[in-house]
């Protein structure tokens, strides 16, 4: 049998893109090479209420709603920003894959668990999938993450250096003591105690929490397990938050933080979510921009077959529709990271964060409110008097 598309990767950019495909009249199958598709990924776990709406997700699956934030820039100072609505909700990866698998299944995909691709062919008319047995298919999207085997093929010499290393541990805590300590809030903590460069986040859940540490891998110079277990035992505010919380899993995991792939298409195969680099870099988020890179792939795929063009050229519209949707904000938010994150234990970092207005736009940002081009704007002013203070002492 020759499947239509064969979507490797059952993550939320494989499900969605499945989803989408299926609906289009498509044969699809999704391989994933976990228990269940997206079990125990690695996540914060925040839906942005732009990704509950756009693709009209179910809000029986938040496991809390999210009103507000909460941001910690170095010992004793930060700053709240609370909504008079909802903004987002937290979820458990493993609970949003059955969900998004079932949608995927009720349109007519099939998925299929504990499937590992360990190799493929493209071949003149089809491609050809190594797993448990052998696949064939005329289009292949890869929605393996970060290190996918598809992403390989197109990008063999991709600069790992520009990868984000994450770490985090699932708490359980009683509700209770979550709804006094963090109510509905997510907390974020910056400064070079807490991550070289990079932060720390505190997602509250139903009965647990998913806390974290991510970094530029590059800047990694010790085990940043350590700087977790700093976090949760001295931080003088989130130790406090969190005492009493019991670790119930352990987790690490490689995101891209870099913007979108530099080639993300070839003969008869595009690349969806952590594959094509559709993670912010500055806020970490990549559910709400994954799923949007597999609602583009699924049009595109779609398109292909109507024209019968599985060509690299005939796919080529995929990263100008990537690009256009997404390119600039992602490329922005390389800028930012470097900016804020270089600049946050300097009076730089603290000038901005001091700033009201620039805080009203950091919880914007966090909780995808605002483009990254506003944010950009009123910073200008702090790197400009940076750059002048600099070129003076020197």
């Amino acid at each position: 049998m020759i499947w239509d598309v064969i979507v490797v990767g059952g993550g939320p950019a494989g499900l969605i893109c499945s989803e989408n495909l299926a609906s289009y009249g498509l044969n699809v199958l999704v391989l994933d090479d976990r228990d269940e598709p997206n079990m125990d990924k690695l996540c914060g776990g925040m839906l942005t209420e732009r990704a509950l709406r756009e693709f009209s997700l179910d809000e029986n699956i938040l496991e809390r709603e999210i009103w507000g934030v909460t941001v910690s820039y170095r010992e004793g100072e930060s700053f709240t920003i609370d909504y008079d609505e909802r903004v987002g909700g937290n979820v458990h990866r493993t609970e949003l894959g059955k969900y998004l698998a079932q949608r995927a299944v009720s349109n007519g995909a099939e998925v299929r668990s504990k499937e590992h691709v360990k190799k493929l062919k493209i071949r003149q008319d089809y491609v050809e999938l190594s797993a448990s047995e052998t696949y064939q298919t005329k289009m292949v999207a890869g929605a393996d993450g970060v290190n996918s085997i598809i992403k390989k093929l197109l990008n063999p010499m991709d600069d790992r250096k520009s990868l984000g290393f994450c770490v985090q541990y699932l708490m359980s805590m009683k509700p209770e003591l979550i709804d006094e300590r963090f109510g509905k809030r997510n907390e974020f903590y910056y400064g070079g105690d807490v991550s070289p460069f990079g932060y720390a986040w505190i997602f509250p859940k139903g009965d647990c929490l998913a806390v974290g540490v991510g970094a530029l891998l590059s800047k990694v110079k010790e085990n940043l397990k350590t700087y977790l277990e700093n976090f949760v035992k001295n931080h003088p505010v989130a130790s406090q938050k969190l005492e009493g919380a019991k670790v119930i899993r352990f987790d690490a995991a490689l995101v891209p933080l870099s913007g979108l792939t530099s080639i993300n298409y070839s003969d008869r195969i595009v690349l969806v979510g952590d594959a094509a680099g559709t993670v912010s870099p500055i806020t970490g988020e990549g559910m709400y921009y994954s799923m949007v890179s597999g609602k583009i792939a699924a049009d595109v795929i779609n398109r292909a077959f109507h024209k019968n063009d599985f060509s690299e050229k005939g796919l080529s519209v995929y990263q100008k529709k990537l690009k256009k949707r997404l390119g600039s904000e992602l490329k922005w938010g390389v800028w930012l990271q470097n900016y804020f994150l270089k600049g946050q234990s300097s009076n730089v970092g603290i000038g901005i964060m001091s700033d009201k207005g620039m805080q009203k736009l950091v919880g914007d940002l966090l909780v995808g409110r605002k483009s990254y081009t506003r944010i950009l704007v009123r910073a200008i002013p702090y790197w400009l008097k940076n750059k002048i203070r600099n070129t003076i002492r020197d």
